[in-house]
């Protein structure tokens, strides 16, 4: 007896008439699978109910891990932030020392601090002293501290400048994980990760080999292939599209890379096709008049010791989109 049962993107033959089984009637117009007694059924549901619950457990895991990133260095930048503005304002550790070198005779180094008036600052600003040492070791005191503070300013703005760099990458990783449940999208952004040296490594654990990118086809037939996941960007970049083929991507922002594969003469349907995906894979999704460049590959280049799939890229023109969400099943199908 053959049972039916919905599946998206996948179906299997019907029976043909020489088959002696009963059979119910169709029910679904298109995407039917066909079981051979209720037991393959059931255990069919089983396993894709099981392999759902997977899905969702490492899609949790791996967002859970990338938002508490995200947040720990947000909190990061605010705290190095304050620093900067602390190590920025030392100006006053050198005034009190040369207040303190200037104003020798007017101290009373029976106190344990002192007022002198700055020409510098225009008002009096108040010196602590430690009553045991000389004058002269009292305003070394403030012209160490003036050096310290001086010297992490370097260090802080370099610190500041990685954290952003760090959030920017989490941030990226938030939107391609974002309502993305394929479970090889999920595999190869584990694997960036590890990669990373953000997870730790799974010596279980195989390589990906082909990253699992989006096909679409315009109306000419024209292939259009779009990157989920810094992996996939920078397979379909650096390594799948020839020098001559035509990349897309949204302008100054986040988003997915996005070819054309094909060396010829782009028409304007195939670079509207293509410019709206490169938009709909964005955080522009929901946006209107999106700017999106392209330019041929051959101009695009990586950037040296980004994580991610940053790249420049020259010699562009830039379409203005309305994202087209229909459009995508549309291409899809070609």
């Amino acid at each position: 007896m053959y049972l039916i049962y919905e599946k998206l993107y996948h179906e299997k033959p019907k029976p043909t008439k020489d088959d002696k089984h009963f059979y119910y009637i169709d029910i679904f117009k298109q995407n039917q699978i066909y079981f051979d007694s209720i037991s393959e059924l059931l255990e069919t549901q089983f396993k894709e109910s099981s392999s759902l619950d997977r899905v969702k457990q490492i899609h949790k895991y791996l967002y859970t891990f990338v938002k508490n990133n995200l947040d720990k260095d947000i909190n990061k930048l605010e705290k190095l932030s304050k620093d900067l503005h602390n190590a920025e304002n030392n100006q006053i550790n050198r005034i009190k020392g040369d207040l303190l070198l200037q104003n020798n005779n007017l101290i009373d180094k029976t106190k344990t601090e002192v007022k002198l008036y700055s020409y510098e600052l225009g008002e009096d600003v108040t010196v602590e002293i430690d009553r045991m040492a000389c004058p002269i070791d009292n305003a070394n005191k403030y012209f160490n501290r003036y050096k310290k503070q001086k010297n992490a300013i370097k260090f802080i703005e370099k610190q500041i400048s990685l954290t952003k760099k760090e959030i920017g990458y989490f941030e990226d990783l938030m939107l391609q994980l974002a309502d993305n449940y394929d479970i090889k999208d999920l595999e190869e952004i584990q694997e960036e990760l590890i990669n990373n040296r953000y997870l730790a490594k799974k010596k279980s654990k195989s390589k990906i080999k082909t990253p699992n990118y989006d096909i679409f086809y315009d109306e000419l037939g024209l292939q259009i292939i779009v990157g989920k996941n810094n992996i996939q960007n920078n397979y379909i970049t650096h390594k799948l599209a020839k020098k001559d083929f035509t990349w897309f991507h949204v302008q100054n922002q986040s988003g997915s890379h996005t070819v054309v594969m094909s060396n010829a003469e782009l028409t304007e349907p195939t670079i509207r096709a293509a410019a709206n995906l490169a938009a709909l894979y964005s955080k522009s999704k929901n946006s209107s008049s999106v700017p999106v460049d392209y330019t041929k590959i051959k101009y695009v280049k990586k950037i040296p010791g980004e994580v991610g799939s940053y790249v420049s890229y020259s010699n562009q023109k830039t379409i203005y989109i309305d994202p087209d969400i229909s459009l995508v099943e549309k291409l899809r199908k070609g």
